[in-house]
C-alpha cells in the first residue's frame, strides 16, 4: 500500500504504510508527502486534555481514539514521545503505539528521524528485536505501532534485584543482546544507544528483545539526519568516538554492551557521574577497573572479554556482534566445563581401616527462571547431576560382597571336612600298629 497523500488530501488525513517483516523497509517519503516539511500538527477537535492528538474515547475502557486505533492506557514517554497500549481495529490486535510529541513533529527532520525506526527495524528478521507492524502519521503527528510486549526493561528489572546478578544470567542477556545486535550489523545497522532501558525482557520466557531504534544509523552514514559533530544517545552507555561526536561502526554497540553486562555485574554504571561532561570524559579516558575486583566468580576469560568490549579504541574490539556472539559461547562452554564434578575414580584403599572420604558437594543450581537456555549454541548451564553410586569408590561398597562370602563358606566347610577325614586315617593307622 502506498502510504503518499495525495494533493488533494485533507491536512489530518490518516497516512499509513504497513510493514511486513519480510518485505523491505518502506522508504520514508512513502509516509507523507514531504517528511522534511511536517504538516502542522493541531489538536483534534474535542481531544482529550492531556493528549491533544487523540480524538474522544467512544468506549468506557478507552482513553482515546487515533486513527483506527482504540487507545486504552500510557505506557511511557520520552524524550521523544509517548507510548501507549492500543488496539488496531482493522487488524484485531493489540499494539504497542508511539507517537510522536507535538512540539517535537513540528522541528525539520524530527518526523523522519522518528519514522527510521520502522524504517530500521522492519527488514530485520530476529526474535531478539521488536517487530515493526505500521508507520504513518495522523493529523501531522508520526507513530509507529509494534508488538506489544509484556514483561519489563532491564533497567526496571536491575532496580528491583536485591543481591548480585549471577553470572549465568548475566551471560544469557549478553547473548540474547548479541543475536538482536547481528541481525542488524549484518544490515549493515547500527543501534547507537543500547543501555538497559532499551533492551526488553520477556515475560515467562525471559527473552530479551532490542528496542527502540529511533538512533539507528547506516553503516555508511547519513549526513541529512545527524549533523557533523553532533552528539546522540545516552552518555553513560556511549562508546568513546560515538562520545566526542566521530562517525561510529559496529563496534560502537560492542562497547555499549559492554558497560551493560559491566553494570549488571557491579551494580552500577562504571561512567556515570553527575555532570553530563563528567561522564563523557570518563567514557573517553579512564579506564574501568577490573570487574573481579568486585566478583570473584567472574572467571579470566569472561573479564578479559568485558576488558575487550570496554576497550577505548575501537580496532581492540571484536569486529562485530556475530564475532563477539562466537567469542561468548566459547567462554560460556569452557566455563561451564569447568564447573562439572570432578569424574570418580575407582581406588582400592591400600588400608582396610581408611577413613571414607566426605561427601561430594553438589554444584550451585543455576537459577530458577533461567534455567531453560535456548541450545542453538549447543550451551546447557543447568548443572549435570552427580554420578550415580554404581561409578563410586570401592571404598563405599561392602568389603565382602555376598558371593565372595558364600564361595569363602563353602570352602572353608570343604577343608574341614577333608582334614576330619585325614585326621581319622592316621589315627587308624596308628591303632593298627
Amino acid at each position: 500500500m502506498n502510504g503518499r497523500r495525495p494533493e488533494s488530501a485533507p491536512p489530518d488525513a490518516d497516512t499509513r504504510t504497513q510493514v511486513q517483516a519480510d518485505a523491505p523497509a518502506p522508504a520514508t517519503r512513502d509516509l507523507s508527502a514531504d517528511p522534511t516539511a511536517v504538516s502542522p500538527a493541531f489538536p483534534m477537535p474535542g481531544g482529550v486534555p492531556a493528549f491533544p492528538f487523540f480524538s474522544p474515547p467512544q468506549a468506557p475502557d478507552e482513553i482515546g481514539r487515533y486513527g483506527d486505533f482504540r487507545v486504552f492506557a500510557k505506557l511511557g514517554e520520552g524524550g521523544m514521545g509517548y507510548v501507549f497500549r492500543a488496539e488496531d481495529q482493522v487488524l484485531k490486535r493489540v499494539v504497542a503505539l508511539k507517537i510522536m510529541r507535538l512540539e517535537i513533529a513540528q522541528k525539520p527532520l524530527a518526523a523522519e528521524r522518528f519514522l527510521r525506526e520502522a524504517r530500521a527495524a522492519a527488514g530485520l528478521k530476529s526474535d531478539h528485536i521488536i517487530t515493526i507492524y505500521q508507520v504513518g502519521q495522523v493529523n501531522g503527528v508520526p507513530y509507529l505501532a509494534s508488538e506489544y510486549l509484556e514483561g519489563t526493561n532491564l533497567d526496571d528489572w536491575i532496580k528491583r534485584q536485591s543481591r548480585a546478578i549471577p553470572v549465568a544470567q548475566v551471560m544469557r542477556i549478553a547473548r540474547d543482546t548479541l543475536r538482536g545486535l547481528a541481525s542488524a550489523h549484518e544490515k549493515g545497522l547500527i543501534h547507537r544507544d543500547i543501555k538497559p532501558a532499551n533492551l526488553w525482557l520477556e515475560k515467562g520466557i525471559h527473552r530479551i528483545k532490542l528496542l527502540d531504534f529511533g538512533l539507528t544509523r547506516s553503516a555508511d552514514g547519513d549526513s541529512r539526519l545527524t549533523a557533523d559533530g553532533a552528539v546522540v544517545g545516552t552518555p553513560a552507555y556511549m562508546s568513546p568516538e560515538q562520545a566526542v561526536g566521530k562517525d561510529v561502526d559496529v563496534r560502537s554497540d560492542l562497547f555499549s554492551l559492554g558497560t551493560v553486562l559491566y553494570t549488571l555485574l557491579h551494580g552500577r554504571n562504571p561512567f556515570s557521574r553527575g555532570e553530563v561532561l563528567e561522564t563523557l570524559r570518563a567514557v573517553c579516558f579512564e579506564a574501568v577497573p577490573p570487574v573481579t575486583a568486585v566478583r570473584t566468580d567472574v572467571t579470566p576469560e569472561f573479564a578479559t572479554y568485558l576488558e575487550r568490549l570496554l576497550a577505548k579504541e575501537p580496532d581492540r574490539r571484536p569486529a562485530n556482534a556475530k564475532e563477539a556472539l562466537r567469542e561468548l559461547v566459547a567462554i560460556e562452554k569452557a566455563r561451564q566445563s569447568a564447573a562439572k564434578p570432578a569424574a570418580f575414580t575407582a581406588v582400592m584403599p591400600a588400608l582396610e581401616m581408611m577413613a571414607p572420604p566426605a561427601a561430594a558437594a553438589a554444584p550451585p543450581a543455576a537459577p530458577k527462571d533461567w534455567q531453560e537456555l535456548t541450545n542453538s549454541d549447543g550451551i546447557v548451564v543447568k548443572p549435570k547431576p552427580l554420578p550415580s553410586a554404581k561409578t563410586q569408590s570401592y571404598r563405599n561398597l561392602p568389603a565382602d560382597p555376598p558371593e565372595t562370602k558364600t564361595r569363602g563358606t563353602t570352602m572353608m566347610i570343604a577343608a574341614g571336612v577333608v582334614m576330619i577325614v585325614v585326621a581319622a586315617v592316621v589315627f587308624a593307622l596308628i591303632l593298627s600298629k
